[in-house]
């Protein structure tokens, strides 16, 4: 193999392991932190403070992508608002540069240390959070070790390569909108500003970059290619999740413009502070987030209207969160907020198995993609509401109003499990799809149509359940609810031993039988929920409530 090709491997290689690093570590700390980030975020809709410092403490921790990504997930949860989201997210970009100056420091040695006492975390028995911090470890002896390999990577390129990097600082602008446009296309191309940051720290180390200046454009242009990730994400969200998108777009072209005009001032900081050119470019990362932060943090309000009126997408009726955190020391206004969001999680639910309905008709991938985030919402709307219940309990001393947390609490994890089983329905339509031709896709689109009908409305009974709007009927809903199960089993039963006969037949395939058969127990498992809500309601309706 030429050198020419040694080196290209070795810059590919290297370029990878630094990724794979990155996503290790990142992944890593957000599934130790994670949680607890989450729950902080759905109270940060009043304070932008808050939401900044936990925003840079996330980006710094998990960095700014999957910060990003979570907020538009709890956006589309309708956990957080948008005023709440944009300081988080600023913060969360500002936190990322944070992160990268410790990777600028002349600690690559480190990488055999770091991977080795990682493997020992991640081999001894013990608890889940020291094995993933054996390997965020990993992940980060990674990381270095990618750097030093994209850094000797460039070693037979320099010459040219240096000589290109002058082209970027040409007095006529020309150098510094390619490089501009070369780094926000490098980087939507890898969905990561740090390792465009990585790379260019690289280079630095290699001696193709000599002066701050050449670095500026791809500082500018990786912070402005990193939002397509946010962007992606969004797509087939609500509307506020794909304002919170948009939010963090507009936060890094304005950032971008405000580092443009400032540009002098911002040189001349940097020589000021010193240090080698990793250093620097670690610096002028860093000063051009937070210089955008301190201007448009404040301007939180004006921003979300601007979305608000520019991004005119549709709202429903399920986009908002009840839940209020200053409700918490009035334990009546508590619970009717709780019960709120109990209808809301499952009109939720319910929207995801109307679409799981088109999905048989039709296998679309982005119809698939929006019953996984209606499931995904679901997911963090429980954990949510579960840790505001625990924090209500703890304030409540009128066993009336503990009783009713219980049944809450109860009705709330049904209702999760029914949108656990509507997610393996989404699989499962694929399934019928992918694995089931002629005839027997025919018969299985009209015996899950049947279905479908049969148990939706027992999901609109679900939903109905809980409503505030009539609160002392639970006897009759539950009776409702136990009336439509039992129109449902017959029809089950039937579907089944049709199944079996056709097959004995010859008519359908053991193979489409077998799919099938799973499509009505995921069926069956739903409904056999509603009759645990059923239970819950009958008892709730005997005991002295406060509703």
């Amino acid at each position: 193999m030429s050198q020419t090709a040694n080196a290209l491997w070795m810059g590919a290689g290297g370029l990878s392991l630094f990724l794979f690093g990155m996503m290790q570590m990142s992944d890593s700390l957000k599934a130790a932190a994670g949680e607890r980030f989450r729950r902080a975020m759905s109270g940060l809709n009043k304070s932008r403070r808050r939401g900044y410092a936990l925003g840079t403490a996330m980006g710094t921790a998990i960095h700014s992508s999957a910060t990003t990504v979570m907020t538009i997930g709890l956006l589309n949860a309708g956990l957080l608002t948008l005023t709440g989201a944009i300081p988080v997210i600023a913060g969360a970009n500002f936190g990322t540069s944070l992160a990268m100056q410790l990777f600028a420091f002349d600690i690559g040695w480190l990488w055999a240390a770091l991977a080795s006492l990682g493997l020992l975390l991640r081999l001894l028995p013990g608890s889940t959070a020291r094995r993933g911090l054996g390997t965020a470890m990993i992940g980060m002896g990674l990381l270095f070790l990618g750097m030093q390999l994209m850094s000797q990577s460039v070693h037979p390129f320099r010459a040219d390569l240096a000589a290109w990097m002058d082209h970027t600082t040409r007095d006529d602008g020309s150098g510094f909108l390619i490089a501009l446009l070369g780094a926000i296309a490098f980087t939507a191309l890898i969905q990561s500003s740090g390792a465009t940051i990585g790379l260019l720290f690289a280079l630095a180390a290699a001696g193709v970059l000599t002066d701050i200046r050449q670095a500026i454009p791809f500082i500018i242009g990786a912070q402005i290619g990193t939002c397509t990730t946010a962007l992606i994400s969004s797509v087939g969200t609500n509307a506020d999740a794909r304002r919170g998108a948009l939010a963090h777009l507009f936060f890094n072209l304005i950032t971008a413009g405000l580092s443009i005009a400032m540009l002098p001032w911002l040189i001349a900081a940097i020589q000021h502070l010193d240090g080698s050119l990793t250093r620097q470019i670690a610096h002028a990362h860093s000063l051009m987030l937070l210089g955008g932060g301190v201007v448009l943090v404040p301007l939180t309000g004006p921003l979300a209207r601007l979305l608000t009126w520019i991004a005119r997408f549709p709202e429903r009726e399920s986009d908002r969160s009840h839940l209020d955190e200053a409700a918490l020391d009035d334990p009546p206004a508590a619970l009717l907020c709780a019960r709120r969001e109990l209808v809301r999680a499952a009109r939720i639910v319910r929207r995801g198995f109307t679409l799981n309905r088109k999905l048989l008709a039709e296998p679309e991938r982005a119809l698939h993609q929006e019953v996984k985030r209606t499931e995904a919402s679901m997911d963090l709307i429980y954990a949510v509401m579960r840790d505001y219940l625990l924090r209500l309990s703890a304030r409540v001393q009128d066993t009336r109003f503990g009783a009713e947390i219980q049944w809450l609490n109860l009705s709330l994890i049904y209702v999760e499990r029914i949108s656990d089983h509507n997610d393996n329905l989404a699989d499962l339509s694929m399934d019928v799809h992918h694995r089931l031709s002629g005839d027997d896709r025919a018969f299985a689109k009209r015996v899950g149509d049947d279905l479908y009908r049969s148990v939706e409305p027992l999901l609109a009974s679900v939903e109905a359940s809980w409503s505030p709007d009539h609160p002392h009927d639970f006897s009759s809903r539950a009776r409702t609810l136990r009336e439509q199960r039992s129109r449902y089993l017959p029809e089950s039963e039937n579907l089944q031993a049709e199944l079996v006969r056709r097959i004995s037949e010859g008519s359908l395939k053991p193979l489409s039988g077998f799919v099938l058969t799973e499509y009505i127990s995921e069926m069956d498992r739903i409904v056999r929920h509603t009759k645990k809500i059923a239970g819950v309601l009958e008892k709730s309706g005997t005991q002295p409530g406060p509703a």
